[in-house]
């Protein structure tokens, strides 16, 4: 799980920006010491080089691979609370045979 959070500052309040990247069949598990606003997700492949694992090219290749329901699916979970677990691997599979990944990015927002 690759994890990497921006800490913003906007008119005197303080957010923090994070982007999770879970491999297939993990769980990706967002936290944050405040509430949880996701602002996009994708279930799919961007590039060949996030969670390359044992695949070959092959399996990697799609890179325009999209689930459209994937910012809903996480929104549905996580949004409100302060932490959720989201499985990284959905019924909907948008491009059979390729080796996908869930790519979460949300704001810890003050209640």
């Amino acid at each position: 799980v690759l994890q990497k959070n921006v800490l913003c500052l906007s008119m005197g309040s303080v957010s923090v920006s994070g982007r999770n990247v879970t491999c297939e069949a993990s769980q990706a598990n967002l936290q944050c010491g405040q509430v949880i606003v996701v602002s996009w997700a994708n279930y799919g492949r961007r590039d060949t080089t996030t969670c390359p694992g044992k695949y070959t090219i092959e399996n990697l290749y799609n890179v325009n691979c999209s689930w459209s329901g994937s910012t809903n699916y996480v929104t549905t979970r996580c949004n409100g609370t302060n932490n959720c677990t989201v499985d990284a691997n959905i019924s909907e599979d948008p491009c059979y045979g390729i080796y996908k990944y869930l790519e979460v990015f949300y704001t810890c927002k003050g209640k």
